[in-house]
């Protein structure tokens, strides 16, 4: 599974959260992100069934489009 640490609305977060495959985690401190961190080590099975959520999302042509944007985007802004 992923945690992505960024905003509710972002095309990240709609995939994640579409896909099931992980959490979002918009207003994080290091202790919210070690809570999210332990939770997902103690629950093997939900961990297991997110990754391969993620993997099949990972591999389908919509997230490979929403990568390909977010790459361009961040390559926009190179100085």
């Amino acid at each position: 599974p992923v945690i992505f640490l960024g905003p509710e609305a972002s095309e990240v977060a709609q995939v994640i959260r579409q896909t099931n495959c992980g959490a979002v985690l918009p207003d994080a401190d290091g202790a919210a992100l070690a809570r999210e961190i332990e939770r997902w080590l103690a629950d093997v099975p939900g961990r297991e069934a997110a990754g391969r959520r993620g993997r099949a999302a990972v591999e389908s042509e919509d997230v490979r489009a929403v990568a390909e944007r977010f790459a361009a985007a961040l390559a926009g802004h190179r100085g």
